[in-house]
């Protein structure tokens, strides 16, 4: 928890030293990492339906 406390409390000056498009770019792929496991998650549970019936 105190790693993630620093983190959050200089995230102003970490988003600076690495550059908005480097930010920017990382938004993006946790963003699509977030969509491919949201998928996975509803993929798995219509075969369960399925298995179910």
């Amino acid at each position: 928890m105190v790693v993630g406390l620093v983190l959050l409390l200089g995230a102003n000056r970490i988003q600076h030293l690495l550059g908005d498009r480097f930010v920017l770019a990382m938004e993006k792929l946790m963003g699509l990492i977030l969509v491919a496991v949201g998928i996975e998650m509803l993929v798995r549970g219509y075969r369960a339906l399925l298995a179910t019936l």
